[in-house]
């Protein structure tokens, strides 16, 4: 199974994301699976900060 970031490295990515309002992609690495989430908001639907 891939790694995620935890919810501080995906709070301070959705941040980022904010800021300069543009996606972050996230590639989540696999033995078997590689995962590609094109912005950080799939995988923090629920953020501290607003959109």
């Amino acid at each position: 199974m891939p790694i995620s970031p935890c919810g501080i490295c995906r709070q301070v990515l959705i941040e980022t994301e904010t800021r300069f309002a543009h996606p972050v992609r996230i590639l989540l690495y696999g033995r078997k699976a590689t995962y590609v989430a094109d912005s950080i908001k799939q995988l923090m639907p629920l953020s501290f900060t607003e959109f």
